[in-house]
C-alpha cells in the first residue's frame, strides 16, 4: 500500500479495490493490465496499466543511483482462489447486492457479539474495546469461521487485524 515509496506521506498511499465480473474475468483483467513486471510490461505491452507506471532512482547512502524502481500501478487476482481470497480482503458481504454475493455469508445470530481490543476478540463488551459484528450484521463464512478459532485462541486462515480492519472501515474516531 506504498508504505515503502511513500514512508513520510501516508496521504499518498492510496489504494482504490475494484470487483469485476463476468466470463473470463480474471484473465480479461489480467490482459488489460499487462505482464507482471512492470519493466516487461513497457517492452511487451506498451499502453498496458502496468507500462504507465513512473520509473524512480533507487540512491544508495552516499545519493548515487545504483537502480531505479517502476511502481506497479494495479495487481489482479491470478485465479478464482486468489480473487475470492482478495475479494474478502477488502469488502464486506453488505458491499454487494444480495444476487452478486458469491460467497457463503452468514447472519450473526441473536445475542452474540464480537469485540475487537488490544488484538484479542471477545464476545463481550470491554471498556475502549470496538464491536466488530453484532446480532443481525452479515459476515463472509469465512470470516466468521475464523472469529470463532481466534475466540478459541486457534489459528485461522487470516489475523484479527485483517477482519477487524475490514468491518470497522466505517468507524469514525467516536465509536459511531
Amino acid at each position: 500500500m506504498g508504505e515503502l515509496h511513500y514512508a513520510d506521506a501516508p496521504w499518498r498511499r492510496r489504494v482504490i479495490a475494484l470487483v469485476y465480473e463476468g466470463t473470463n474475468a480474471v484473465k480479461a483483467i489480467r490482459s488489460l493490465c499487462g505482464p507482471t513486471n512492470p519493466h516487461n510490461a513497457r517492452e511487451e505491452r506498451p499502453g498496458c496499466i502496468r507500462s504507465l507506471g513512473t520509473i524512480v532512482p533507487l540512491l544508495d547512502p552516499n545519493g548515487l543511483e545504483i537502480g531505479e524502481r517502476m511502481d506497479n500501478l494495479i495487481h489482479a487476482s491470478a485465479n478464482l482462489e486468489d480473487a475470492e481470497r482478495e475479494i474478502k480482503l477488502w469488502f464486506t458481504p453488505a458491499d454487494f447486492p444480495p444476487a452478486m454475493r458469491k460467497y457463503p455469508v452468514e447472519v450473526v445470530p441473536d445475542g452474540k457479539y464480537y469485540f475487537f481490543a488490544g488484538g484479542k476478540v471477545s464476545t463481550t463488551y470491554e471498556p475502549g474495546s470496538k464491536c466488530l459484528l453484532a446480532p443481525g450484521d452479515m459476515a463472509w463464512k469465512s470470516d466468521m469461521e475464523a472469529l470463532g478459532l481466534l475466540e478459541d485462541g486457534k489459528d485461522a486462515h487470516c489475523t484479527l487485524e485483517c477482519i477487524a480492519a475490514k468491518y470497522l472501515i466505517n468507524i469514525t474516531g467516536n465509536g459511531q
